[in-house]
């Protein structure tokens, strides 16, 4: 994203992500470096420290990142608490057993 031509303004990818302008510009500031590291890391390494999960059930998923965005939408703040058992709701009215779905704040 940092390479890309035509970027959007520091202020306005802090504003879309939600994020502080300072930790986009100390962030940017770095990019050199963080590439640097990723670049000169194990491959093993990589593979154990970027982690990322499918998940089971894409359709809770998408309902709940749409629940989370209208929240924020209205101001109201998401504890993981709160999350988690929106997700569970989801699920539940899915049809999802409550066995095989883990709802996890790590989304």
């Amino acid at each position: 994203m940092l390479s890309r031509p035509n970027l959007p303004s520091k202020h306005s990818l802090a504003y879309e992500y939600n994020i502080n302008v300072k930790f986009v510009m100390r962030l940017w500031n770095q990019k050199d470096e963080v590439e640097q590291c990723c670049l000169s890391m194990a491959a093993e390494t990589r593979a154990s420290t970027f982690r990322h999960s499918k998940g089971n059930f894409p359709q809770s998923k998408d309902k709940i990142f749409t629940w989370i965005d209208a929240m924020r939408q209205a101001s109201i703040a998401v504890s993981p608490t709160l999350a988690i058992a929106k997700a569970k709701q989801i699920a539940a009215a899915l049809s999802i057993s409550e066995a095989d779905f883990k709802a996890l704040w790590q989304w």
